[in-house]
């Protein structure tokens, strides 16, 4: 389903005529050529407008950041947060970072790292985005990922910005909670039907100490590198089974 030219030029008006496409030959790179349209908001206003055009003109909407797939509905508006990529805030003494979408866990630990700490790496690769919820090798040091959110910059699914924990009542980041009823359990995809409503456009998640050097000596170039010298406390196991049944 094609915009409109009125609507595509109230898109075009909110995120500028650069960073909306509804060409289906460029949308192919979106993994699916069904969209409406791709819209890259800048900034938590620009989400909020696009947010409510898209309520105006009764258009579903789902934002993306570093994923690749999603389950998105013919003709729905695609959000990519690409432009929204800053680490906003590292707060060493309380240990949390701020960062925005599209910050992916290698460019936030690769800063940590320079301070002595890290951040969760989730099990989808260090090329996923630093705010989403997820598991990993490093749950047990640094805590399952549910636990690692403090407080959130929300776009409701109305347009509305919500200050969540802290941030909303204090101006600082370093609580998800209070005072009053907390909504993480909302934002969380706790509740049915298990996908977050709206747009997170900034998140505050919490940090661990890192003993490590701050950079690896590294041999080779990208693809092909590998440590230069392996730490001797170093290992890794990985479990194959040759039939499903026999994993059981």
């Amino acid at each position: 389903m094609a915009l409109s030219k009125e609507r595509f030029q109230a898109f075009a008006d909110v995120v500028g005529e650069e960073n909306i496409c509804d060409d289906p030959t460029m949308m192919a790179a979106y993994f699916r050529t069904d969209f409406a349209a791709v819209i890259m908001p800048k900034d938590p206003s620009e989400v909020q407008a696009v947010v409510r055009l898209c309520n105006k003109f009764q258009l579903k909407f789902r934002p993306i950041c570093t994923g690749w797939t999603g389950t998105f509905q013919p003709g729905s508006i695609l959000l990519d947060l690409r432009r929204m990529n800053q680490i906003i805030e590292i707060n060493e003494k309380n240990m949390y970072a701020v960062v925005e979408p599209y910050v992916t866990s290698a460019q936030l630990q690769a800063e940590l790292f320079k301070r002595g700490l890290n951040t969760n790496m989730k099990g989808a690769g260090a090329q996923c985005s630093a705010m989403l919820r997820g598991h990993g090798h490093l749950d047990q040091s640094c805590g399952a990922d549910d636990r690692n959110h403090l407080a959130v910059e929300w776009v409701t699914p109305t347009g509305e910005l919500v200050k969540m924990g802290s941030w909303g009542a204090v101006g600082e980041w370093f609580c998800g909670d209070g005072p009053g009823p907390s909504l993480r359990s909302l934002v969380s995809s706790v509740v049915p039907p298990s996908t977050t409503p709206g747009v997170f456009t900034k998140v505050a998640t919490k940090l661990y100490h890192w003993p490590g050097p701050d950079k690896y000596a590294l041999e080779g170039h990208s693809p092909r590198y590998t440590l230069r010298e392996f730490p001797s406390n170093m290992m890794a196991r990985y479990y194959s089974f040759p039939t499903l049944e026999k994993m059981w």
